[in-house]
This record gives structure tokens, sequence and C-alpha cells, in this order.
């Protein structure tokens, strides 16, 4: 063990127990130096040793506060657009208030996913799986004040949410300095809508079958998961292509890059009824992936937007995603099952004419079947017997030969 100056203040011999693992104190002095220590593990080799493991603790200097820092906005949930009233109050704990100490101040936002009691199986955010690494700012806000003689001071953001963004979860923070240059800081947060409402969506089965009707399940809610009966809402369709090309890497070599490229396709209408849902039914023409995004708008022109998926099996070939690795996601129609149940499995390959190993599984092998997947949307049907409480999981590995215009093998692993 060294200190933020180097010095050595502890070295001891350890022996891991039989589960390859020690522990070990040290009181550290009265005068300890402050700073960053660093403790390192080093394995002896004869006479030399040398170092395989270490971490870093940080030592520093308790000063009790002498005063506290409480934020608070006026209330819990805000729309888009509107004005976030937000105050400082900064007290000694023997009662007085601290009078001109500095407040920086700022305002950092985080997704916030809405889930209403008894719709839990239904979707509430615009999230897209395959754009969640869009770059975003966090922050909303910050500024510098100084209290007034009453020890209060205000925070001024607006509940302002970016272009195609959905729900945010905002948290105020503010940092009080006072005359002693001691600092205590406070936090607060709220959450900001897009509306003052939302649609929720549901499919009744996330696979669906060319040239059949899926139905598609919709709820409206305020921003507390209330139910708001009588509300129009519009649903819309979009086909999902995975656009994929081989690009050459720096080094040599060539990788696979798939880019989703969405196709409006549909425009359905519906207006909830006095259960606050409606349902609407949607035929698609062909296999592949469908994102559902259900919109509502308030009485300001506000637009909240939910988004959820349908895989569509069928005969056309399918444009999956393609990733650089040999796996692939099982799609199952529901989230849940009860014995006497069974479950449709889509198994979206990226190449047609495969033999699958099919087994189900957990702790050990359970069954295991051999399938002639002929196209690349093939599905499979899982009973759902008393072994299989509480869950089990599905494999598929995949093997397609060479052909004339792939002379390379190839093979698929996927779980659910």
């Amino acid at each position: 063990l060294r200190n933020a100056r180097g010095q050595q203040l502890a070295k001891d011999d350890v022996h891991p127990n039989e589960f390859g693992s020690f522990a070990g104190a040290f009181d550290l002095p009265a005068d300890a130096a402050v700073g960053d220590y660093f403790l390192g593990l080093e394995q002896k080799n004869g006479t030399s040793s040398f170092g395989i493991a270490g971490t870093s603790v940080l030592v520093a200097s308790f000063r009790k506060p002498e005063f506290q820092v409480d934020v608070r906005a006026g209330r819990a949930s805000y729309v888009d657009g509107d004005a976030i009233d937000a105050g400082v109050a900064a007290s000694y704990f023997f009662g007085g208030a601290v009078d001109g100490a500095s407040v920086d101040w700022s305002v950092l936002a985080d997704p916030f996913f809405l889930r209403p009691k008894g719709f839990e199986g239904y979707s509430f955010s615009d999230f897209d799986y395959a754009r969640q690494a869009v770059v975003r700012d966090p922050l909303r806000g910050k500024g510098v004040t100084t209290t007034a003689a009453t020890g209060a001071a205000t925070i001024a953001v607006r509940a302002a949410l970016k272009a195609g963004e959905g729900p945010q979860r905002f948290t105020l923070s503010a940092a009080v300095t006072d005359a002693n240059a001691q600092s205590v800081a406070g936090s607060t947060q709220v959450t900001v809508h897009p509306a003052a409402l939302y649609a929720g969506v549901r499919p009744t089965s996330f696979l669906a079958r060319e040239g059949q009707d899926a139905t598609l399940q919709v709820v409206t809610v305020d921003t507390e998961g209330a139910v708001l009966p009588r509300h129009a809402v519009t649903v819309k369709v979009y086909e999902r292509q995975w656009i994929t090309v081989k690009e050459e890497v720096p080094g040599g070599g060539k990788r696979y890059r798939s880019e989703p490229r969405d196709t409006l396709v549909a425009t359905l209408g519906a207006t909830t009824g006095a259960d606050a849902t409606a349902r609407v039914t949607y035929r698609p023409a062909k296999s592949g992936q469908l994102r559902v995004v259900a919109e509502v708008t308030d009485a300001k022109g506000r637009v909240a937007r939910s988004a959820t998926w349908l895989w569509v099996t069928g005969k056309a070939f399918a444009y999956w995603q393609v990733t650089n690795d040999d796996t692939i996601k099982l799609v199952a129609d529901k989230d849940r099952y009860e014995v006497g149940d069974t479950a449709e499995l889509l198994v979206p390959a990226p190449f047609a004419g495969a033999t699958g190993l099919v087994t189900v599984e957990r702790g050990k092998v359970q069954t295991r079947e051999v399938h002639t997947f002929v196209t690349n949307s093939e599905r499979l049907r899982i009973p759902i017997v008393d072994r299989s409480v509480p869950d089990v999981f599905v494999s598929v590995v995949l093997y397609r030969a060479p052909t004339r215009e792939d002379p390379v093998p190839r093979y698929k692993v996927g779980y659910v």
C-alpha cells in the first residue's frame, strides 16, 4: 500500500483460501497524507515478483458541513415547453440563512420510460434498438447566481425536449459555496413529457404472417399513467429493410455494415373507447420487420410517440440485420407463457436453405430436433410443459452448405 506521495505504508504476504480470495485491513493514521492511494498485488516468482493487479482509493479530509442545501421544483412533472419553477434554499444548521453565497447550478437529462400500472405489456416510448447510439447532449442548462438575504436563489430553465426526443428526467443540481469556501450541494428531479398524454401500443403477437391480419392494441393515458378515454390515435406502419454491404477495414479484411431504412407503408386511425383502449389491424404484404409507431396529439399540438415491432414470416426472402459475429436474435411471439401454451419463435437467418439443430435447455438439454429451414424466416413451435417452469432457453444452430453463389459454408447460433 502506497500513499499519494509514493511512500510505502504497508506490505504483507497473503495466501488465497480455497475459493481463491483473501481479505485484509489497514488503519490510516490520524496524520495520513490526503490523495490517491495505490494498493498493488504482486506474485512472487523465486527471488523476484511481478505485479498482477492493482486499484486506487481516494483518501480525503472531511470537514463537517455548517449548512444545508435544498433544491425544489414547483411540480414533479412538466410538459415540453413549460417553464420549470425551481428554487434553491441554503440555511445554516443553527437556523440562519446563507446570505450572498455563490450558487453554481446545472440541469442534466436522462431518458424516462413511463410504465402505467395495468398496461405493462404496452410500449410508451419511441425506442429504436437500432439507433440507441445516437449522440446527444445531456446538459440542458447551467448558470451561476447568488443567494438572497433569505438564503434563496432561483433556477431558470425551460422543460425543452430536442427534436425526436422522448420523455426525459431532468436532474436539477445546485452547489452553494459560502464565505468560508465550504461547498454543499443538493438536487431534485422532475419529469419532462413530450405531450400532456401518451398512446401506448402493443401487438397481440410479435409475429405475423404475410397476407394475414395482425392486431395492434392501443391505449391512451395521461402523464401519471391514468387512463384517458376517447382520444384519437394515429398508427403508422413502417417497413424496415436492412441494407447490408461489405466494406474493407484498415489493415485488410472486410466487415458487414447493416443500416436500417424505414418506409411508411400504412397510416391507420383509431379512437379509444370508454376504457381508453382500441384495436387496429394491418395485413402485411411480405415477410420482414415492421416498426409500428402510435402518435397522439394534445390540445396544444404537442405529439407523443410510442413504438413497437412486428416480425413477419413468409415465403419471400426477408432482409434481416447482418452482424459480424456468428449470432442471430431469435424472436418469441410473446413475453411470457403458461403451461399448455405453444411458443412460436422466428428464426431470422441471413440465408435460406439451412439445416438447424433446435434444442430446449435449462441446465441441461431437455429436447433436441433437427429442422430444415427452407426460407430465412421460418417459425418454430415449442410446447410449454410442466418442466418449462420457470423458464427455458431455446437454441438454434444453423448450417448452410456452400452454394455456387456463395462457396463458403455458413453457420449461425441463436438463443431466446
